[in-house]
């Protein structure tokens, strides 16, 4: 009986103690859904704990060409990074016992051309993988007239895309390559009949009529519904990641869209 309660009471003080040293917990959060070339966000980290923390260091850990800045306030104070193209840290003098604090980091891609802030283009930064913007925590945690170095990481991955004029202008580039595409195919009877008895420059020019003039209004009606198509996909972010697929998210509007449909909203 005696050992049954020498067991109950080890274990009790075990859990108290594991309780007293429980590790602060982080959440990182962005204020966008993506990394969008020449825009900034900020990434929030909060920080939560049950036990008084000091000397609070969060040091980002950031994808090539992106720069990071802590926005600074009360309580909060920059640490320069001997490395010149590394993002500072932020450093929190102290965090009471059972509260929580959010530090704020401003995210600055590159811009519209790649070049990154405030720093040399050292190579094509890719959009085709998701870009991970790591946050190493470290701080002195106090409990019972004891101090304790605590670590922990937290990470948040984003889509990395094109700019949204890059976009939209690529995207407008494939709806019109996709409607040369349907016209060409769709009337190749009659333009060859048309352009029979044609040759050479005459042969282009009767090519040219029947895309942009014969059909000029159904050209201006998809052109104007293909800009809204586009506008709308990128509602909350953009819906493709370069200019490239722009161009085939465009060739994909103008290729399927439904001429008798679109001929009731011409403008």
């Amino acid at each position: 009986m005696r050992a049954r309660i020498h067991l109950a009471v080890a274990a009790a003080i075990s859990l108290v103690h594991l309780t007293a040293w429980a590790g602060p917990t982080l959440e990182v959060t962005a204020t966008s859904p993506a990394a969008e070339k020449g825009h900034s966000f900020q990434i929030h980290v909060l920080v939560t704990t049950d036990q008084a923390l000091t000397n609070v260091v969060i040091t980002p850990i950031v994808p090539d060409g992106f720069v990071l800045e802590g926005i600074l306030g009360e309580g909060l104070t920059s640490v320069k990074s001997e490395e010149p193209d590394q993002s500072s840290a932020v450093r929190i003098a102290e965090i009471p016992a059972t509260s929580s604090i959010t530090v704020a980091f401003r995210v600055y891609p590159p811009d519209s051309l790649g070049r990154p802030m405030g720093q040399k283009k050292t190579s094509y930064y890719s959009t085709r993988e998701p870009k991970v913007f790591a946050f190493n925590f470290t701080a002195m945690q106090v409990s019972g007239g004891e101090a304790k170095l605590v670590k922990a990481t937290k990470a948040v991955s984003l889509r990395y895309t094109t700019s949204i004029g890059y976009y939209l202008a690529a995207g407008m580039v494939g709806v019109l390559l996709g409607y040369l595409v349907k016209i060409a195919t769709q009337y190749k009877d009659e333009i060859n009949e048309k352009s029979k008895d044609k040759e050479g420059f005459e042969m282009l020019k009767v090519f040219l009529s029947e895309i942009f003039v014969v059909r000029s209004a159904y050209l201006l009606t998809l052109t104007v519904l293909g800009f809204g198509v586009l506008l709308v996909l990128s509602k909350e972010s953009l819906p493709v990641s370069s200019w490239h697929q722009a161009i085939a998210l465009g060739i994909a509007i103008g290729l399927f869209s439904d001429e008798q449909l679109i001929s009731k909203f011409k403008i």
